[in-house]
């Protein structure tokens, strides 16, 4: 609990910074720059009015009205590339007053299609989703199965009588916790609160005029817990349920998308092995030309201001790369690739 209260506060203590920074005079000016010389990549989880609980305090969630809004400003500003024209993409012969931009949803939450969706179709948009396809068919998804163990009495005495009492989601042996479900008894309606609805097949397939869809693991665990045969097999079941979608494009997003949390310089070998296409993190950078095989992207908030948009999409990712860089040298910080 206590790490989530930290974890929480540090949320916080962000948004409060972004929120005072974003009033910079040099905020338009910085992003025109940034934006010309790159990719930027945008990231949205839950487009809801009703947010699930864990998408709630992570500020995970859009309203439907704030993403439409995000959205025309956007396509005022950039030029929104098709999932598929990342391929052939040359940053280099994109307008200064319109640069590249891509559209990416993870864990793609039912909200995605219900209301995303229609939005992203009337403009004539295409986006990127990186969807965990275990709770699509029935399987756990694991934000929210760890999240509902962390306050389950039974599992916590059964738990730490073997292993140390887990501060976060991120600290449960992954081998228990699959071990541990296959008796145990779990409210549905609970996890569904947690960590929301998922689309069937139907739907994907539904809706694949406007989204492409590449691999976020099978279960939505953290990479760094499991083995390399664990995370081939987590790709691998993902892969299989993804060769059925028509519109399918061979990339990948780590869950939960952090250095160190959801990513070392093992798992990222290891997954630049397998993956064929790009892989995704949730770093907020914008990626610099010429375009490397991991790629960046920058959360947006419920917010649609310019203000708040021109900082995040530009002053926000610069102090960020300046962060990141002294924390490697300073620090011997892993960053991977900025």
């Amino acid at each position: 609990m206590l790490c989530v209260n930290l974890k929480m506060a540090n949320l916080s203590l962000n948004d409060g910074l972004k929120h005072v920074l974003s009033f910079l005079p040099i905020n338009r000016l910085v992003h025109h720059y940034l934006s010309k010389k790159g990719l930027t990549v945008v990231l949205f989880h839950e487009v809801d009015c009703k947010p699930s609980i864990i998408a709630k305090e992570y500020h995970l969630c859009i309203h439907p009205h704030t993403f439409e809004r995000q959205i025309q400003w956007l396509i005022s500003r950039y030029t929104i590339i098709s999932p598929k024209a990342l391929f052939s993409l040359d940053t280099s012969q994109q307008s200064a007053n319109k640069p590249h931009l891509l559209l990416t949803f993870d864990d793609c939450t039912l909200s995605v299609f219900v209301h995303a969706y229609p939005i992203l179709k009337r403009f004539g948009l295409e986006a990127l989703c990186f969807i965990n396809f275990g709770p699509v068919v029935g399987s756990f998804y694991y934000p929210a199965i760890a999240t509902y163990l962390l306050g389950d009495p039974q599992f916590l005495s059964i738990y730490t009588s073997l292993y140390p009492h887990p501060r976060s989601i991120f600290d449960i042996n992954y081998d228990f916790l699959c071990s541990y479900l296959e008796s145990a008894e779990i409210n549905e309606s609970t996890l569904t609160e947690l960590g929301g609805q998922f689309p069937t097949n139907q739907q994907l397939v539904e809706c694949s005029d406007v989204y492409s869809y590449s691999n976020h693991l099978f279960n939505h665990p953290p990479a760094p817990n499991l083995s390399n045969t664990q995370l081939l097999m987590q790709f691998t079941m993902n892969e299989s349920h993804l060769r059925h979608l028509p519109s399918t494009l061979p990339c990948f997003s780590y869950p939960f998308g952090q250095p160190q949390l959801a990513y070392t310089e093992a798992t990222n070998s290891f997954f630049l092995r397998i993956c064929k296409g790009f892989i995704f993190t949730s770093v907020e950078l914008v990626n610099p030309a010429p375009l490397r095989r991991l790629l960046h992207r920058v959360s947006l908030r419920n917010d649609y201001s310019s203000r708040y948009l021109y900082f995040t999409l530009g002053t926000w990712p610069m102090l960020n790369r300046l962060r990141l860089i002294l924390l490697r040298v300073f620090l011997n910080g892993f960053t991977f690739d900025v």
